[in-house]
């Protein structure tokens, strides 16, 4: 991935992100602890994402497209910020 000029804003989003993933990937070990299978997982990881969407847009259908966007976005390779979500 080649330089990104990014904003001090989409820096310090970049960084809250990082710290909430960082949360999410220590769960996700606690939860192989405990049994539970990657897939299943995984699988918990999206349903969540989508729910987390929903409580921010307010309805499922624009939930499952924050989603999708976001994904595009992480696919393409750009870093994913608020900024870039809208």
């Amino acid at each position: 991935m080649g330089y990104i000029d990014m904003t001090s804003s989409e820096t310090a989003s970049i960084d809250k992100i990082e710290r909430c993933r960082r949360v999410n990937r220590l769960a996700a070990a606690k939860y192989a602890e405990q049994g539970v299978a990657p897939d299943d997982i995984a699988i918990a990881a999206a349903y969540g994402a989508v729910d987390l969407a929903q409580h921010n847009v307010g309805d499922p259908a624009a939930a499952i497209a924050w989603v999708r966007r976001a994904l595009d976005v992480i696919e393409a390779g750009l870093p994913l910020t608020v900024e870039t979500l809208q």
